[in-house]
């Protein structure tokens, strides 16, 4: 929004004079205000779509980590896990290589929330020593 605009808006609003039947400028910020913030805080459909398929125990898991309290905090977490899974599927395909179905179910858990990713380095590294 220009300068000029927030200007002419800031002006209508110091000028209104609302009729006795309409809310003051006051009640009418406050109400967009509180419209705004419950957007902000109103989680996405796919989020609410994916915390209602999970089982009951796998949300308690969730719930469990300070870090995902909440189911958003929860859909969050898992968002970020699959990007950075997604990002080592595409760094490991650009060296000409692909996942194993073992590596491949490990990256499921972990976007899942079913294991940490210290677990992850744990495993990789098991899985290597077996391949010496």
């Amino acid at each position: 929004m220009s300068k000029d605009v927030q200007e002419a808006i800031s002006r209508f609003w110091a000028s209104y004079q609302p009729r006795e039947d309409e809310p003051s400028a006051a009640e009418l910020v406050k109400t967009s205000e509180d419209a705004r913030q419950s957007l902000e805080l109103a989680p996405p459909s796919d989020c609410v779509e994916w915390w209602s398929a999970l089982p009951v125990a796998v949300q308690r898991k969730w719930l469990a980590n300070p870090k995902t309290a909440t189911m958003y905090g929860a859909w969050c977490e898992r968002r970020k896990r699959l990007e950075a899974v997604n990002y080592a599927r595409a760094s490991v395909g650009l060296e000409g290589f692909k996942p194993s179905p073992e590596d491949e179910a490990l990256a499921v858990r972990f976007i899942n929330g079913e294991i940490e990713f210290p677990e992850v380095i744990e495993t990789v590294k098991e899985q290597a020593q077996r391949l010496r």
